[in-house]
C-alpha cells in the first residue's frame, strides 16, 4: 500500500557522512532523505552527492547489528537539537512522532519504517527553488531500474517558487520527474 500522508519527523539528523536536512516517512513508512538548497546557493553542485553520501550512510548503518536502535537515536537526539525546537517533532521520538500523526495505524507504520530501513530502501528528495539541468539527470539516473537484483534509488526534487502578490506570498510547488506515479509504481 502507498503511503498518502507525508510526515516530516526529524531536521539535521547527524549520520557518518554529515547532517540530513530533514528525514521524512509517509504513513506507509517509506523513508525519505530530503537536502533542500536554493540554487543561487553555492553548494549547489554537491547537493547530489550530499544526499547520495547520506543514503549510504544509512545502508551503512543499518549493516550494524544494533542499527535499528542507532538509527532511533539520531532521530531523537536531532529532535532535541536547537534546530529541531520550530518542529512539532521537538523533544519526541520516533514512536511518539508516529503515534502523533498516524494514530489508528501506529504498528503499520512503524513496521514499515523499520522495513524500510532494514531494506535499505529510501526515497532521496532534493528541495530547490529551481532545479538545474545536471540535477535532472541525476535523478533519471537514480531512477533507472537495471533490473530488480541491483538497487534501485528512488530520487526526485521538488521545485518551489516563491511569488510576492501585494503583502502577500505564494509558493508553487512543482516536482521532477513530473509524474511521480511512474517513481512509486518501479
Amino acid at each position: 500500500e502507498e503511503g498518502t500522508k507525508w510526515i516530516p519527523i526529524s531536521v539535521e539528523v547527524k549520520v557518518e557522512t554529515g547532517e540530513i536536512d530533514i528525514l521524512g516517512i509517509d504513513d506507509a513508512g517509506d523513508i525519505y532523505i530530503i537536502e533542500s538548497k536554493l540554487f543561487r546557493n553555492e553548494d549547489k553542485k554537491t547537493v547530489r552527492q550530499q544526499v547520495t553520501d547520506y543514503y549510504y550512510a544509512l545502508l551503512k548503518l543499518k549493516e550494524q547489528p544494533t542499527g535499528w536502535e542507532k538509527f532511533c537515536d539520531k532521530i531523537k537526539t536531532a529532535n532535541k537539537s536547537k534546530e529541531a525546537e520550530p518542529y512539532v517533532f521537538h523533544n519526541k521520538n520516533l514512536e511518539d512522532v508516529i503515534k502523533e500523526h498516524v494514530e489508528e495505524d501506529f504498528e503499520r507504520c512503524l513496521s514499515g519504517i523499520k522495513n524500510s530501513f532494514e531494506k535499505g530502501k529510501y526515497t532521496l528528495v532534493v528541495a530547490m527553488d529551481r532545479i538545474p539541468k545536471k540535477l535532472r539527470v541525476s535523478i533519471d539516473g537514480w531512477n533507472k531500474v537495471v533490473d530488480e537484483s541491483k538497487y534501485k534509488v528512488p530520487a526526485f526534487a521538488l521545485e518551489v517558487n516563491q511569488f510576492k502578490i501585494g503583502d502577500e506570498t505564494i509558493a508553487v510547488a512543482s516536482t521532477y520527474p513530473y509524474d511521480l506515479a511512474e517513481i512509486t509504481r518501479k
